[in-house]
C-alpha cells in the first residue's frame, strides 16, 4: 500500500509539469505500474513416482497479492530535425 501511495503521488507531481514540444532531447526518468495481481494455490495432495518409488506430499494453500512498480532512466539525443535515438534502462 506504502508503495502505490508513493507512485500516486510522484505520478501527479511529474503530470502537472508535462509540456508539449517539437523535438524531446536530454535526461527523462519515469515510473509506472503494470497492474495488479494476485496469485492463489489451493490446499492438495501431490504424489511423484518413480524408479519403482511413490513420494506424497501435502501442499498448503498459499496467497500473494502486489501492484508491480515499474521504474526508469534514459537518455534522448536529436540525430537530426526528424529522428531521436533515445536508450534507457527500467527495473
Amino acid at each position: 500500500m506504502k508503495k502505490q501511495l508513493i507512485a500516486a503521488a510522484t505520478i501527479g507531481l511529474l503530470a502537472g509539469t508535462a509540456s508539449a514540444q517539437s523535438a524531446f532531447e536530454g535526461f527523462y526518468g519515469q515510473v509506472a505500474t503494470w497492474g495488479y495481481e494476485y496469485n492463489s494455490v489451493a490446499s492438495g495432495n501431490v504424489t511423484a513416482q518413480g524408479a519403482g518409488t511413490s513420494v506424497s506430499a501435502n501442499v498448503n494453500t498459499a496467497s500473494s497479492s502486489n501492484a508491480l512498480l515499474i521504474a526508469g532512466l534514459g537518455y534522448t539525443m536529436m540525430l537530426d530535425k526528424s529522428f531521436t535515438l533515445g536508450l534507457g534502462a527500467d527495473y
